[in-house]
């Protein structure tokens, strides 16, 4: 008996979009990037939750994002929370965009702005402050604006 459902033949539907479509085919590459885990500075362990690829750290819930933030000693001030490569600060009352902004600059993503002429110098970005804090008063990044990977090849 012959199939209805045409998106199982070929590969599926995005198969199919992204043979027609080069910026749905970069987006499908770049969700599948893995990212490298972080590991505890007191135990070595790396939290369950770390995403393993960008994918994965779009679909990271508030209660993951503020459990990861614990975990690697972010939420509260301990003799840990400075020694990782990206320290952030982590207050209560923050947005679920913020939290993810923090968390993302905390695992080696950033803020890329799409129209830098339009924001103020970002030196701040790189080494202090999380993205978001770094957006020149602006309340949260344009639609427009993504996180990105900072590229680690050697």
């Amino acid at each position: 008996m012959a199939t209805r459902h045409h998106h199982t033949a070929n590969g599926g539907i995005s198969n199919r979009r992204a043979a027609r479509n080069a910026a749905f085919q970069d987006k499908i590459r770049q969700m599948r990037l893995p990212l490298a885990p972080l590991v505890q500075m007191s135990t070595g362990a790396v939290h369950p939750a770390f995403p393993a690829t960008l994918l994965n750290f779009w679909l990271l819930t508030e209660d993951q994002l503020d459990d990861l933030a614990r975990f690697y000693h972010q939420r509260s001030p301990s003799p840990w929370s400075g020694q990782y490569p990206c320290p952030i600060t982590w207050q209560s009352g923050l947005s679920l965009g913020e939290k993810r902004r923090k968390i993302g600059k905390f695992i080696g993503l950033r803020l890329r702005y799409s129209n830098p002429d339009t924001h103020q110098d970002r030196g701040a970005d790189h080494g202090g402050g999380a993205a978001g804090e770094a957006s020149g008063g602006r309340s949260g990044p344009a639609e427009e604006d993504a996180l990105v990977l900072i590229s680690v090849e050697s």
